[in-house]
């Protein structure tokens, strides 16, 4: 009985420990890259060959943005991209709605302004584990204290009748 509380209090404790780290994870994903306007510069569509032997087709864009008066370039898969890796006419068509000269939102690191992207960083790995992985924890150290001080009870109730 003593373990299973020990162990499923031990459990909750991590889970909220977990789910304490969710808000700075955020954070730092959120702080990670500042969002600036850009303009395209050109759009192609380029091939990549996976390990099926198969082609897969995607949209990049080559652009330029600016951070304080300063001017730069990148070049990064457009946010939009085909609906099937393979699907060479969609990717096509998508490549032709961004002309050159079209507004595109570009994400930089502050730390190194060179570096950009054309999507915002997603969420990190401790981020996901703290929002599904605390509540998990939490509620299996809460099922294993719980399971333990019943069936402690139970076996008290029973020594108690035998007596």
């Amino acid at each position: 009985m003593i373990f299973g509380l020990v162990v499923g209090a031990g459990v909750v404790f991590g889970g909220v420990a977990l789910l304490w780290q969710v808000p700075a994870a955020w954070k730092e994903m959120r702080e990670a890259w500042t969002e600036t306007s850009g303009t395209v510069v050109a759009s192609r569509v380029r091939n990549l060959e996976d390990s099926r032997q198969s082609t897969l087709h995607y949209v990049e864009l080559e652009y330029q943005y600016v951070v304080d008066t300063a001017r730069f370039a990148g070049a990064s898969p457009a946010a939009r991209q085909p609906a099937k890796d393979g699907d060479l006419a969609q990717a096509t068509a998508i490549a032709q709605e961004y002309k050159p000269g079209h507004a595109v939102p570009v994400f930089y690191n502050p730390v190194d302004i060179t570096a950009s992207r054309l999507d915002a960083q997603g969420p990190n790995g401790l981020f996901w584990m703290g929002v599904f992985g605390g509540p998990l924890l939490i509620f299996s150290g809460l099922g294993l204290a719980g399971w333990s001080w019943s069936d402690w009870k139970a076996k008290r109730h029973a020594t108690v009748r035998s007596s």
